[in-house]
């Protein structure tokens, strides 16, 4: 047996890592929502739906972590203190504000119907079998660790109880909706023992609001209010649609949310009501809603996937949504980092190899109505530009928000490839009436000098791999520039066309792709090889970090090759879309994946995450004299090492590491080659 001793200093615990999902997100329904300040506010909903945001709303982080659960409803105790329900009895709680979630109790085979804490420790909580029957109330007094059952709620002639409110540790209010669709509100006065039958009302009734032991609002077909402890309510504002939830900050200062997408506001106990948000500006079916205690933030969630909010106190409202992902493109950014664009122009980003992800999104005020992003380029970390096809350019300061339109009067022009060699100097291209076009900027897009002289086919990419030298790739040339392409030369694979996509390493180095083949240079388009594609299927984005190394996707997943695209290897199962693939070194690559066949299906990002390992590669198509171990790369200074060997005969072969010490610190493998 052959004994490989190698001497490292760094390795990892795994050859070859997986892809894997890298992103816990999946169409919603919104379902609830808090503010926890001016700036800070979560909202739940289905599919795991966690999302929060602490920056005024401007981008919100996905913070699901179990995307099987349904959630339900948000209960706030203070900005860090949250509990969470789902429709299956489990309860969830957050010290950290929504940022961390743990469950803390489940109802087994009971479904949580309504939940109300006093205080910090004590809660009570509607319960009923997972088909809506036998209501009762579990009560907790520490905290929701653990709870038992504490009284049987009313239950004659009774369809839904629909609230549960407590204004002092004796006194509470219960809402309920009959058989016949009449509303009936309980009281007790034992802390939820016994419950009475206090008022009746025509229509079915929702919520219920006392701040104090006299004073109380209840809503249904509009608001209801008492002056005596609920003996006698009167209306005090009509509404066609249903009035499903209160929020009530005074005696005299409440906000409503109707089922139409309204939320009205009064400062007078009832006797007027404003509509804080205008009438037009939501859509219906609001689920919930919540208010900051300077009533400068406000926040709906509906059953689609939107939020509404306002940050002014209802001046003006911008709405966030959070649909399935059908995603553009991503990129590597850095060593940690990855961006990705979705066709309804959300932005999502992760800085910590995808454990941690941002949305935000361009908002209707910056980009045109049904516009997709179709390109963005990052040329340091305050400078960021895109392209949209419909005719816009965009620039920022900040990757996620704070993105400015710069008005571009060629509607006719349709941009897909952006590059900008320094923060005045870019370079933009696409298609005018089906041919190729490029424009040139000086003043950081400001201006664009237009050419359409030289192409007749369809632009596809311009990659810059120094400030003068660029590549320009359309379906029927290839271009390389000296000069920032104001002057260019074709180094076109003679006798070929119909290319898809390209990418160059560096002035020498690049590959090709078109409908039928591979092409690969290493003299700057001198010369090409060709390669025929990975089982016959066109790959659709590649990535290389040499000129050996590197990978593509296809309509059945994505694909390696360790000897410059000649060979593949399937690294993905199933016949998943994949594309767009990136990597910014060769611990971690990003790749969109597509679930099924539909190319315009849901989407996800998926990570090959290696850590920083050391891999073993071996070469299979050398017949040395003897066995070689050629020098590792990059040097065992860097997150990643190659180790090549070859055999000059088969046998069993073991390779072990060694540190500077002589101690073993890891065995690859023992296995005949």
């Amino acid at each position: 047996m052959l004994k490989i001793t190698l001497f490292v200093f760094f390795v990892s615990t795994f050859l070859f890592s997986q892809w894997e999902n890298a992103i816990k997100y999946d169409t919603t329904s919104l379902r609830s929502v808090v503010v926890l300040n001016d700036s800070s506010a979560v909202v739940v909903g289905t599919n795991g739906a966690v999302f929060k945001s602490h920056n005024y709303l401007k981008t919100w982080q996905i913070k699901s972590f179990d995307l099987t659960k349904n959630f339900q409803k948000l209960i706030k105790i203070n900005e860090n203190k949250l509990f969470l329900y789902d429709n299956s009895g489990n309860l969830f709680h957050s010290n950290t504000g929504g940022d961390s979630w743990e469950l803390l109790y489940n109802f087994s085979l009971l479904r949580i119907k309504y939940l109300h804490f006093r205080n910090d420790l004590v809660g009570l909580a509607i319960i009923t079998t997972l088909t809506g029957g036998n209501a009762k109330i579990f009560k907790t007094t520490n905290s929701g660790i653990s709870w038992s059952e504490f009284s049987i709620l009313p239950a004659q002639s009774i369809k839904e109880h629909t609230s549960l409110k407590f204004t002092d540790d004796n006194t509470g209010f219960l809402t309920a909706i009959t058989l016949s669709n009449t509303g009936i509100l309980y009281k007790t006065i034992n802390g939820g023992i016994t419950w009475d039958s206090i008022s009746t009302f025509a229509k079915p009734i929702y919520d219920v609001f006392f701040p104090d032991s006299t004073t109380g609002y209840v809503s249904g077909t509009g608001v209801f209010k008492t002056d005596n402890g609920g003996a006698f309510f009167y209306t005090t504002m009509f509404e066609s649609s249903q009035v499903r939830s209160i929020k009530g900050i005074s005696k005299d200062t409440l906000f409503v949310l109707t089922q139409n997408g309204k939320v009205r506001r009064t400062n007078n106990g009832g006797a007027d009501w404003t509509t804080p948000l205008p009438s037009g500006t939501l859509s219906g079916n609001l689920t919930d809603f919540d208010i900051s205690a300077s009533f400068n933030s406000i926040i709906a969630s509906s059953y689609t996937d939107s939020i509404f909010y306002t940050i002014n106190g209802g001046n003006s409202y911008q709405n966030m949504n959070f649909p399935i992902l059908n995603l553009s493109f991503l990129r590597a950014i850095d060593d940690s980092s990855c961006f990705a664009i979705d066709k309804q122009k959300l932005i999502f980003l992760s800085t910590d190899r995808g454990i941690n992800w941002q949305i935000s999104r361009f908002s209707s005020n910056v980009s045109l109505p049904n516009s997709i992003i179709s390109d963005l380029f990052i040329l340091n970390d305050t400078s960021f530009f895109a392209v949209s096809d419909k005719s816009e350019f965009f620039r920022s300061s900040n990757l996620l928000y704070g993105w400015v339109r710069v008005v571009n009067n060629h509607l006719s022009y349709v941009p897909n490839t952006l590059v900008f060699l320094n923060g005045k100097y870019g370079i933009q291209g696409g298609i005018r009436y089906n041919q190729s076009y490029f424009a040139i900027t000086t003043d950081a897009g400001l201006n664009w000098n237009f050419n359409t002289s030289i192409f007749n086919n369809k632009m596809i990419k311009i990659q810059s791999t120094t400030d003068l030298t660029c590549f320009l790739t359309t379906d029927g040339n290839i271009f390389k520039s000296f000069d920032s392409v104001k002057t260019r030369i074709s180094i076109t694979p003679q006798g070929y066309s119909n290319f898809t996509n390209s990418y160059f390493l560096d002035s020498l180095t690049g590959f090709v792709l078109s409908n039928h083949y591979i092409f690969r240079t290493t003299n700057g388009g001198n010369s090409w090889q060709k390669y025929n594609h990975p089982r016959a299927v066109e790959l659709n984005s590649i990535c290389f970090f040499d000129s050996l190394n590197g990978f593509g996707t296809n309509d059945n997943g994505i694909f390696h090759t360790t000897n410059g695209g000649l060979d593949w290897v399937q690294e993905t199962q199933g016949q998943n879309l994949a594309s767009s693939i990136s990597f910014s070194n060769p611990d971690l690559g990003w790749a969109i994946m597509r679930l099924g066949t539909n190319p315009n299906g849901k989407s996800l990002i998926y990570k090959r995450d290696t850590g920083g390992t050391t891999s073993i590669f071996e070469n299979n198509n050398v017949t040395p004299g003897s066995f070689t171990v050629f020098q590792n790369y990059p040097n065992p200074f860097n997150p990643t090492t190659r180790i090549s060997y070859n055999l000059y005969e088969a046998g069993f072969v073991s390779v072990r590491i060694h540190n500077l010490l002589g101690q073993e610190v890891k065995f690859f493998e023992k296995s005949y080659k």
